[in-house]
């Protein structure tokens, strides 16, 4: 028989908070200007993979960062449907809040 598990609410909260937090701090380092230009490089076809890699890259960061932000409210609102859960157990058993 299984002893069941528990959650801790708060630390669902926090992780949320702390990949938002994350997130606006990848978010305002500047990207403008990362990418070399030709006459960095001295080579037009270094210069060109240069800039697909920079642009495949700021893709993906992008791509990531939703996902991110999508994981965040996630965990918020996994950790509201457990306080709610909780709420309404107490409720239900004529307790007081926890």
């Amino acid at each position: 028989m299984s002893e069941g598990y528990t959650v801790n609410v708060d630390q669902l909260t926090e992780a949320g908070r702390s990949i938002v937090d994350l997130v606006k701090q990848v978010a305002e380092q500047p990207t403008d200007g990362l990418d070399p230009s030709e006459a960095d490089l001295g080579h037009a076809e270094l210069a060109a993979a240069a800039e697909e890699f920079f642009d495949r890259w700021s893709r993906g960061l992008n791509s990531l960062l939703q996902d991110a932000g999508t994981i965040a409210v996630n965990l918020h609102e996994t950790a509201e449907a457990y306080r709610q859960a909780e709420q309404e157990a107490v409720n239900n058993l004529g307790g007081d809040q926890p």
